[in-house]
This record gives structure tokens, C-alpha cells and sequence, in this order.
């Protein structure tokens, strides 16, 4: 077993060592991204707050109400950028969705204002939520948002599953992001501390590495993460891709891919390849619609109502039934917004029958007044040919304090 030392590290983790023709790759990246900004006619350079590198890019799709992919650029944190990278967007843009393209300051900054892992990670954040409030003026569908990254930005991309939005504005979406595509992402960064021809720049302590690691967390409640590495990647960024898929499970990470044939560099290209793998992947999950779970409704409920609405009424032994059902009718009407009718329906049914599982003398009324039709959809026992199965299945799922997505130990509060 080969001796992990800092040449050891250096080897594994040393892609331009790796890939010889690097340059190349560079180059076509370049020249494609250029056609590709000449052909889309994008909004460029949009400011989403006022640090450093903190702009973006928006190509609209061609039709409204469509679907949004977030783009995080690689480099290890400390080279490449936004311009760089256009050339993924006439693939996705050919998918329907609205592209976007974001930059972040990069690795180690300046004496005056260093920038770390941490820092890119909440600039990220603050990308997310900036789009959240703007992307549809541009025509995107903030409730159907897909973040995809490579390297640096396929890390990057899991942390935003694990985003606490409610921290960035109570006028966003509990679950803002719940599709990311990492592509040869880095999930631990310990490994990283100690490759010398990274942390010069990066400087990462033992802190950043226990705010940064999304293996090392617990997996976000909600979401998917799709991960894939090139097959001719070294043996550590194949391990980086099976361990999150361990760490998170299957649940979270159903899809866990080394794609033959294909390097750190080539693989990006892979992704504007109609009939590769990979563009098959991402289309897929740019075209899946996020489903609304009850745990969902019930953290929009929570979001409607402000916390304490629950611990309220288990000290003073009543519920205030009225309000909550006023917020049960405004987060009915977000769900309406954002997924079909079969689906919202089905959602609210099952949460009604787990919430009339707990409180069945308090919950008609309550769903009488938030919603007639409602009530008419959802199914109680009395309705319902399973309903002992459920209720012997029953796994809290009625419970109004769902509380958020485990983000792990960095906290995104900005």
C-alpha cells in the first residue's frame, strides 16, 4: 500500500499532472464558450451582491415557466471562471431550461480580504438566493431549480442541498434546491489539507474542513444528487464519488457513475454531447419535476406560520386552529404553483390523513375552513380501503415540526 504523503497527494489530486493535454481542453472550452454567448445573447455580468467575483450569467430558455440549472464553474476555489464555462449552456438551454452561470471569489484572495472555502460556499448560497427572488424575471421557474458542478463546483453543488434557505430570507422556499448534478466532486476535504500544491492557496484549517465536508454530515432531508467521475480519473476522485453515495445512501444519491473512457477535463465536455451519458443524466434531472412531499408541506407550513406555532400549543394546551389554517391555505397555494394538480393533491392528502391520525377532533375542521375542496380530496380511514396500513406505517410523517434540511456543521445564515 503506497505511503500517503504529500507526493502521494500531489499525485492523486494533481489533475494538470494527470491530463497532459489540459491545455487543450482549456482552449476548446474557451473558444465554444465565445460561440456559445454569440448564439444565446445572455444577460452577463448580473450582480448578485457586492463582494468579489459576486456576477453571474442568465441565458432565458426559449419559453417561460422553465426549469433553471445553476452552473458552478471548478478549479479547486482558486482559478478558472464564469466565461470560461458558457459553452455548457447551448446543451442545457436545448434541454428548456434557463441557464445560469455563476462566478464566486476565488482562493486565497487578498491580504486585505482573504477568501476561503467557507466564504466561496456562502457566496454560493447567496447566488442561489438572488435567483430565487429574480430568476423569473428571465423566465425561470424558481420552484424547479437543478445546481450543477464540476470539481470544486460539483462540491459546491452538494453543499447547496444542504442549505438552510429559511436562514437567507423567509420569502424563499424551504427546499430551493432539490436537484444537483456533481461532476468529479470532492466531498471531503481533509485528503485536500494536506496536498501542498493546493493549500498554499486554499488554506483550509480543521475547521473549514468539519464546515465543508458534506460527507461528513448528515444527509439532507430533502433532494437528489446525481454524482458521476471519469472512469480514467484517479483512484481518489473515484473515491470521493463513492463516498458520498456511502455517506449519504442510496436514497439521497441514486445515481453513482464512473463514466469509461472519459478524464477530469473531458468529462465537462461530455455534458454538451447529445447521446452521452452524461447529457442523459442531466436532462433527466432538469426535466424532473421535484415532487412535494408532506415532510415538505409541513416545513412550508412552518414557514407560513413561524416557529413556535407548535410548541405554543403544546404549552397552553390549545392550537390556534384559525391561523393555522390560514397558513394551511397559503402554502396550499404555493404548492399549486409549483407542481401538477395530480401531485399537489395526492401531497396534501397524505398529510391530511397523517395530521387526522394525531388530531382527528381538531383536523376536519380545520381542513373545512382552510379548503372545502381540500377536504374533499383527502382520504381518512373512513375512505380509505389501507387505512390500517398506514397507520401501523405512520412514521411522523403528520408532525408539524419538520424543521429544515441538515446542512451540517456551516452554518448559511449570511
Amino acid at each position: 500500500m503506497p505511503q500517503k504523503d504529500a507526493a502521494w497527494h500531489d499525485r492523486m489530486y494533481n489533475n494538470r499532472a494527470l491530463v497532459p493535454d489540459f491545455a487543450d481542453h482549456f482552449a476548446h472550452w474557451q473558444n465554444a464558450s465565445a460561440q456559445a454567448r454569440e448564439r444565446l445573447k445572455g444577460q452577463l455580468d448580473l450582480p448578485y451582491g457586492d463582494g468579489p467575483g459576486e456576477t453571474l450569467d442568465i441565458f432565458p430558455a426559449a419559453q417561460p415557466n422553465a426549469p433553471v440549472v445553476i452552473f458552478i464553474h471548478g478549479g479547486y476555489w482558486r482559478s478558472l471562471d464564469k466565461s470560461d464555462h458558457s459553452f455548457v449552456a447551448p446543451a442545457l438551454h436545448d434541454m428548456g431550461a434557463c441557464v445560469v452561470v455563476v462566478n464566486y471569489a476565488l482562493c486565497p484572495g487578498t491580504p486585505e480580504q482573504p477568501i476561503t472555502i467557507p466564504d466561496i460556499a456562502l457566496q454560493m448560497a447567496k447566488a442561489t438566493a438572488w435567483l430565487g427572488r429574480h430568476i423569473a424575471e428571465y423566465g425561470g421557474d424558481r420552484s424547479n431549480i437543478t445546481v450543477i458542478g464540476h470539481s470544486a463546483g460539483g462540491h459546491l453543488a452538494a453543499m447547496l442541498l444542504g442549505c438552510d434557505w429559511k436562514k437567507w430570507g423567509r420569502d424563499l422556499p424551504a427546499g430551493l434546491v432539490r436537484k444537483a448534478l456533481s461532476i468529479s466532486g470532492l466531498f471531503d476535504l481533509a485528503p485536500i489539507r494536506k496536498t501542498p500544491f493546493v493549500q498554499g492557496d486554499l488554506r483550509l484549517t480543521p475547521a473549514h474542513v468539519r464546515m465543508c465536508s458534506p460527507a461528513k454530515w448528515q444527509r439532507p432531508r430533502l433532494g437528489v444528487l446525481y454524482t458521476v467521475a471519469g472512469g480514467d480519473e484517479s483512484p481518489e476522485f473515484l473515491r470521493h464519488n463513492r463516498l458520498i453515495h456511502q455517506a449519504w445512501g442510496p436514497k439521497t444519491v441514486p445515481v453513482c457513475e464512473d463514466l469509461a473512457g472519459l478524464n477530469h477535463f473531458s468529462i465537462v465536455t461530455d455534458l454538451t454531447r447529445p447521446g452521452s451519458r452524461l447529457h442523459a443524466l442531466a436532462q433527466a434531472l432538469v426535466q424532473q419535476r421535484p415532487l412535494i412531499c408532506p415532510a415538505l408541506l409541513g416545513v412550508m407550513l412552518r414557514s407560513e406560520s413561524g416557529p413556535g406555532v407548535m410548541e405554543m400549543a403544546d404549552q397552553n394546551g390549545a392550537t390556534p386552529w384559525g391561523f393555522l389554517a390560514a397558513c394551511l391555505r397559503r402554502a396550499t397555494c404555493r404548492l399549486r404553483q409549483c407542481m401538477p394538480r395530480a401531485c399537489w393533491r395526492w401531497s396534501i392528502s397524505l398529510f391530511c390523513f397523517h395530521e387526522y391520525r394525531r388530531n382527528p377532533q381538531y383536523f376536519l375542521p380545520l381542513l373545512a375552513s382552510s379548503s372545502p375542496s381540500l377536504a374533499r380530496h383527502a382520504y381518512f380511514p373512513a375512505h380509505h380501503p389501507r387505512a390500517d396500513c398506514h397507520q401501523r406505517r405512520d412514521s411522523g410523517l403528520g408532525n408539524l415540526d419538520f424543521g429544515h434540511a441538515v446542512g451540517g456543521p456551516l452554518d448559511f445564515a449570511h
